[in-house]
This record gives structure tokens, C-alpha cells and sequence, in this order.
């Protein structure tokens, strides 16, 4: 049986990430990914921030540069944003995903794919995992175990972990012959096109292309089922009269931070702890910031031969300290706009749909950090506080 310092399970940017972080710093480390090939199946719209790129560090081409776009509420109120800079960043996930594994297996990364976890057991310094592959099952030690294996991580529930507090299904394609601005985007909220969450159009660039898509809570139902509806939608057809969808995509989002993402040897990382900001549904930026702090805790655990019962502490701080506290604000952010009624959120619109809340909201907007410009959207435009306010006591 086969002993490294670190095994990862989970290919994903958060898992080949820390891989190549721990790789870098000198340790032995082999990423298990169940899928044959990184990056596939696709599973998320490839929307992310130029910071998000630039940490990492993967040589994919950039296909389309977005600068704003049109939020539609629920009544069919709208706002326009629209910047010089830019904003977000069009990717292709699969090329995102192999190039950040190529730089971690550069880096001195093992990896084997294909090869699904089905067993997980303690030992006194660390960890043996069982996990199939072509050739039979077979199984490997190591002495720290990262869970970046997704929302529905079979690291986190086969140990001492919790489970995420609510989980997003999506459901979208990649087309073209949509009517578009090619540096906008169009997003839509409300019951009649995605409840609890929100739809979207992104243009792949000047030709058409676009990915189209939505999600839903779990509980509410097929997300399909309200993909199709939403093609129909009068408001969406005008974007989309001409569009032919090519492929389709689907996928789970995990929100809820798990708390504590840690448990003796054993961290969870990426959409397996939950870290997708609950806003947008992004969950690239919070792992790769933590995959980081979860490398740099490791190499310290190992070099100072750490036996305490939790040597990933300071992985936990980090998280508490860096992590968790935007995303607290934005559950309750989203609790609170879910029980807002329609005319409520239209009201909303209304208020923020002002030359000077507009251009704030441009010059600081950050999809990274969105609820960053909260106080400064307040101040701009103080009833929208009216909206929520009578909600706050059911949270006490």
C-alpha cells in the first residue's frame, strides 16, 4: 500500500490548487479524482472574476471580457450597469480546470483519475482510503486528508462533519444565435423564472454563443423543468428567439459553510465545506483563497511534527476569520430577500434605479465580495432597509 503525506480527493481548481501549493512547498501529495478526465463532466456557467484568474494561474484563454448587464425583478423592472473596467471573465471550465491540474502535477502532484473513493478509514497517524478504479479496488495511507470533492463530498459524509445548510441544482446549455450584447450579461429573478435564486444569459463574445441557465433550491423542484420555462418566457425571448442550445450542463451548489470544516487530520475544501457565496453561487475565489491557508497549515503540521488533536487548527481560524463571516451575512441576506414578497423586490429596484446608487454600484461592485457595497447601497439609498426590516426578528 502506497504512503503519502497528503492525499486530496477531488481534481477540481480547489482540490488541484492546494495540491500544487503543497507540491511546491515539498510535500508528497496524490489527488484522487473519480471522473476519467479533469474538468468534465461541466458543471458550472464559467463566470469569474479577473482576481479569481489571475490566483489560478492556469494558461486558459480568456473567451469573452464582461463590463455589466441588465437585471430584470420579478415585475420586469429593470436596471442597466454598465462599466469601463471589467467585470467578470468567460471561461472555458475544462481547459480552467486541466490547466490549473497541469500546473499542480508540474509542480510534483500525483493524480489519478478514475479512481472513486468507497472507503475511508482512521489510523492512528492519518488515513487509508479504498478506492476503485479500472483495475479493482485499491487502497493508499497518508497522513492529512483534504475534501474537495464537490457538494456531495464522500469525505464529509463519512466523517465528522456536518451537512451544508441548502443545496442549489442548475440547469443550463451552451448555444448560439442569442441576441445579446456581447459585453453583457442578463440576469432574472423571481418565483415565475427561479425561486430562491435567479437566471441568466452569457455571452460567449461577438457571435451568438451564449450559456443560459438557472437555479433552483432542492426542495422546489427539476430545475429542467424550469429551464424549459423559462425559454418561454416573453421577457427571455426577446434574447433568445434564434437560440439553438448545443450543450447541456447541470450541477449542485452546497451553501452553508460547514463548521468546523476540520476534524482531527481530515479538511474540507471548496464546494465539499461549503464555501460558495450564496449571492452568486461562485465558489472558485473562497477555495482557492483557503486552499492556500490549508497548504501552508499543513506544511507547518508536518514540519513541526504536530500530534495534537486538531493540528488543522489554524485552518479554522483562517476559515472563522476570513471566510465564514461573509458568508453568515449573505445567508442571512438571502433569507431575507427569499421572504420578500414580488412587489417588495420590485419596490426595491425602483429605489436602486438611480444615476448615482447605478454608477456606485459599478465603480465598487466586486462579484467576489458582494455584500462589500451593502453599506455604501444603503446610504445611497436608505428605504431599502424599510424592505427587510419587519423580516429581522424572525432571525433573533
Amino acid at each position: 500500500m502506497e504512503e503519502h503525506q497528503v492525499v486530496i480527493v477531488g481534481g477540481g481548481p480547489s482540490g488541484a490548487g492546494c495540491g500544487r501549493k503543497l507540491a511546491e512547498l515539498g510535500i508528497d501529495t496524490l489527488i484522487l479524482e473519480r471522473c476519467d478526465k479533469i474538468g468534465m463532466p461541466v458543471q458550472c456557467a464559467g463566470l469569474i472574476s479577473p482576481r479569481t484568474y489571475e490566483m489560478a494561474g492556469a494558461p486558459t484563454p480568456i473567451l469573452n471580457e464582461i463590463h455589466g448587464g441588465t437585471v430584470y425583478s420579478p415585475g420586469g423592472r429593470s436596471i442597466h450597469l454598465h462599466s469601463r473596467s471589467t467585470k467578470a471573465l468567460v471561461i472555458d471550465r475544462v481547459d480552467f480546470d486541466r490547466g490549473i491540474m497541469e500546473g499542480a502535477v508540474k509542480a510534483g502532484v500525483k493524480l489519478f483519475e478514475g479512481a472513486g473513493v468507497v472507503g475511508i478509514r482512521k489510523k492512528r497517524d492519518g488515513f487509508v482510503l479504498r478506492f476503485e478504479t479500472e483495475k479493482g479496488v485499491m487502497e493508499c495511507g497518508c497522513s492529512y486528508l483534504i475534501g474537495a470533492d464537490g457538494s456531495g463530498s464522500f469525505v464529509r459524509r463519512n466523517l465528522d462533519f456536518s451537512e451544508p445548510a441548502e443545496m442549489l441544482l442548475g440547469y443550463g446549455s451552451h448555444g448560439t444565435g442569442a441576441d445579446i450584447p456581447d459585453d453583457e450579461c442578463v440576469i432574472m429573478i423571481g418565483d415565475d423564472i427561479a425561486p430562491g435564486f435567479f437566471a441568466w444569459i452569457i455571452p460567449e463574445g461577438p457571435n451568438g454563443g451564449a450559456r443560459v441557465g438557472l437555479c433552483v433550491p432542492s426542495e422546489i423542484g427539476s430545475p429542467a423543468a424550469f429551464y424549459r420555462k423559462l425559454l418561454e418566457n416573453p421577457l427571455v425571448k426577446k434574447y433568445l428567439e434564434h437560440y439553438e442550445a448545443g450543450e447541456f450542463i447541470s450541477g449542485k451548489i452546497a451553501l452553508g459553510l460547514i463548521d468546523p470544516c476540520i476534524s482531527g487530520r481530515c479538511a474540507l475544501l471548496g464546494d465539499s465545506a461549503a464555501m460558495a457565496k450564496p449571492v452568486s453561487g461562485g465558489g472558485i475565489y473562497p477555495a482557492l483563497t483557503a486552499a492556500e491557508a490549508l497548504a501552508r497549515c499543513i506544511v507547518e503540521a508536518l514540519e513541526t511534527d504536530n500530534n495534537s488533536h486538531e493540528p488543522l487548527e489554524r485552518y479554522q481560524s483562517f476559515i472563522t476569520k476570513e471566510i465564514r463571516p461573509e458568508i453568515h451575512v449573505a445567508m442571512t441576506g438571502r433569507e431575507i430577500y427569499k421572504k420578500i414578497s414580488p412587489e417588495n423586490v420590485d419596490r426595491a429596484f425602483d429605489m436602486m434605479n438611480s444615476e448615482r446608487v447605478r454608477k456606485y454600484i459599478m465603480e465598487k461592485g466586486d462579484i467576489d465580495h458582494p455584500f462589500d457595497i451593502a453599506p455604501g447601497l444603503l446610504f445611497r439609498a436608505p428605504k431599502l432597509a424599510s424592505l427587510g426590516l419587519h423580516l429581522l426578528p424572525s432571525f433573533f
